[in-house]
């Protein structure tokens, strides 16, 4: 259930007036001004910003990868953080078209954390813990489970 907590953040910090939904992601992490986008067997520098709207649309022209970097469950054994995912995501993927203008399910959640993070200036986790997980007594939901908590999964 990743893909709704990670959308109700961001509609709380969008209602805390953190952001624009036109905003440019770019905005918030910098590395995101170097996108490239692929058309045919091209590779070249995005003509089109990524916005957050593209994000929380699947517009963003990000897929999920099967292998390497950009497989999000790299993400959780490889890199030291989210910027640092974030950082190898943008040198070793492509957008597969220009942001905003097609629609494609892939690892938007994933990037949405970590402009949660910057937005709300505390850990993904952590921000989903403050905003929605103790309001809502939701004492046992957490990314990673210890021995004891899977088997009482």
């Amino acid at each position: 259930m990743s893909k709704p907590i990670t959308i109700v953040a961001m509609m709380i910090l969008y209602e805390e007036e953190k952001y624009d939904l036109n905003d440019k992601v770019s905005k918030y992490i910098p590395s995101f001004s170097n996108l490239k986008c692929k058309s045919n067997d091209e590779i070249y520098k995005c003509n089109n910003d990524l916005k957050i709207i593209h994000l929380l649309t699947h517009t963003s022209g990000f897929k999920y990868y099967d292998d390497g970097l950009g497989n999000i469950s790299h993400a959780d054994t490889s890199f030291l953080s989210l910027q640092d995912w974030i950082d190898s995501l943008i040198l070793n993927q492509h957008l597969e078209f220009e942001p905003g203008t097609d629609y494609q399910y892939g690892i938007n959640q994933a990037i949405l954390g970590r402009l949660i993070e910057e937005l709300s200036e505390q850990s993904f986790y952590q921000s989903l813990k403050d905003k929605i997980f103790d309001p809502l007594e939701m004492k046992n939901t957490k990314f990673y489970l210890t021995k004891n908590e899977r088997e009482k999964f």
